[in-house]
C-alpha cells in the first residue's frame, strides 16, 4: 500500500502505481482533481447508501466513498481510468454533524 499526500494527486503517478501493481491512497485537496471531485459530488446523491457512521472514544466518524469515477487525463495519448473516492469526516459532537448514529458513552 502506497500513501501518498496532496502533491502527487494526478494521472501519471495513479498510473504508475497500477503499472506495479500497487495499491495506493492519496490525500486529495478540495482543488485538486477537479472533475473526480464533480463526479463524486454527482454520484454521491444516486448511491445514497454508501457511508458508515461510528462512534470511536470521544469522536464521531463518517465514513462516504464511490466506486467508478472516471478520471480522465491527458498523457501521450490521454488515458481515462477508473479510481474511487473515499472521504471521512471527524467531530468530537455527535451534534456538529449530525450523524444518525448517537455518541457512544463511555
Amino acid at each position: 500500500m502506497v500513501l501518498l499526500d496532496g502533491l502527487y494527486p494526478n494521472g501519471p503517478i495513479m498510473a504508475l502505481c497500477r503499472k506495479n501493481k500497487w495499491d495506493f491512497m492519496i490525500v486529495l485537496q478540495d482543488k485538486s482533481l477537479k472533475s473526480a471531485w464533480e463526479e463524486y459530488e454527482g454520484l454521491t446523491r444516486l448511491e445514497t447508501n454508501n457511508y458508515f457512521n461510528t462512534a470511536w472514544g470521544n469522536r464521531i466518524q463518517r465514513f462516504e466513498w464511490v466506486n467508478g469515477i472516471e478520471y480522465y487525463y491527458v498523457g501521450v495519448n490521454g488515458v481515462l481510468m477508473g479510481t474511487s473516492m473515499l472521504l471521512c469526516f471527524t467531530n468530537k459532537k455527535a451534534y456538529d454533524i449530525k450523524l444518525s448514529c448517537q455518541e457512544k458513552q463511555e
